[in-house]
């Protein structure tokens, strides 16, 4: 946070401290890193559920009568696979073809489009949109926002006993309810890699949709989870996270997301042409997933060594909770082959590349 700046504060800010959270700064904002610890939390989303504030996560209305064709001109995926109740994960790119960020495309009942980034490139994504606005096309942040995730296999029977029919919700579905008296869009895509749910809600409707969903959840023991597990599933997954495996330079194909970029949707997009050269000659650098030897987890930064050679650094590694030992993501050299090693702490550390995700879900997809 510079000088002068102000941290964030959720809506929800003073049910955390009612609740015991070890609180952080995180993208600007205030928010809780664990409710008891990270372990626990983990385990509470992969074997019943958890409750996460996602207040942060930038929401970002598009709307006019041109705003389909718009988006489609500047995201990598394909607005079409989004139908009204539908969404899309999707990234938006400048002209080198590296990531400004990702995040979902949403396509209302109404019409409209929820955009839902990362908290950290807010400005930088509405600097993109707003930077290339035509026709009748305008584009809207929530600042008076709101947002819970429910993650973990018992999420649909605590989401439906608040808002009925819920649990039919497609995946990457997203419809208008009520909870708590108050009017909510929910989504289900399971960022966690288990079945999940996703409310946005107005600031002032935040009480009372947590409490609804807490109380929901007391039965199904559901956990109160902060940053901490939210990274460690993630990583698990071996999914991407803005500043670490992503970031202007890196491309989607580099990260093993290339089914995300649709180059033959007939309309181009910033980046479309240097993504298409690269997807041709193929990545010069690959995101792998690496098991090192032994209790010591890798950090960001630690360099990744094939044969002796330096070929790549480590973008995220955590203690894995499922798996019980560490796990590490890495962008290395798309012809590295050989023996890996990685470097902690002046110790070159023995390291097995294995496929992603490091651990699958019983949901299986």
């Amino acid at each position: 946070m510079q000088d002068g700046q102000t941290v964030r504060l959720s809506p929800l800010d003073g049910m955390h401290a009612a609740s015991g959270a070890r609180m952080v700064e995180f993208a600007g904002w205030r928010l809780p890193l664990m409710f008891t610890s990270i372990v626990q939390e983990h385990r509470a989303v992969r074997e019943r559920a958890g409750l996460f504030d996602i207040s942060h996560m930038a929401q970002i209305i598009v709307e006019g009568a041109g705003a389909e064709g718009w988006l489609q001109s500047l995201i990598t995926n394909d607005i079409g696979l989004a139908p009204p109740g539908k969404g899309i994960y999707t990234f938006l790119t400048n002209e080198r073809g590296g990531v400004v960020d990702d995040g979902f495309v949403f396509h209302l009942p109404d019409g409209r489009f929820l955009l839902v980034f990362n908290a950290s490139r807010e400005a930088a994504v509405l600097e993109h949109l707003r930077s290339r606005l035509s026709g009748d096309v305008s584009v809207v942040a929530r600042l008076d926002r709101g947002a819970l995730a429910v993650q973990g296999p018992a999420s649909a029977a605590i989401v439906q006993a608040v808002a009925p029919g819920a649990e039919n919700l497609p995946r990457r579905g997203i419809s208008a309810v009520i909870i708590a008296g108050a009017p909510v869009w929910i989504s289900r895509t399971g960022y966690t890699g288990e079945d999940g749910f996703e409310i946005f809600f107005h600031a002032g409707h935040a009480e009372g949709v947590w409490r609804a969903l807490t109380a929901s959840g007391e039965s199904s023991s559901m956990a109160l989870c902060g940053l901490g597990a939210r990274d460690t599933l993630r990583m698990e997954m071996g999914y991407p996270l803005y500043g670490h495996e992503l970031d202007e330079t890196t491309s989607p194909f580099e990260i093993g997301y290339g089914w995300a970029v649709k180059l033959d949707k007939g309309v181009e997009f910033p980046g479309s042409e240097a993504l298409r050269r690269e997807k041709e000659a193929g990545p010069l650098r690959i995101l792998a997933g690496l098991l090192p030897e032994g209790r010591i987890t890798p950090r960001e930064g630690c360099r990744v060594l094939c044969s002796g050679e330096v070929v790549g650094r480590v973008t995220s590694g955590t203690f894995s909770p499922s798996l019980e030992r560490p796990v590490c993501l890495a962008l290395i050299a798309s012809d590295a082959q050989g023996e890996f090693e990685v470097e902690v702490r002046e110790k070159q550390v023995p390291a097995q590349q294995t496929a992603l995700p490091f651990y699958r879900p019983a949901r299986g997809d």
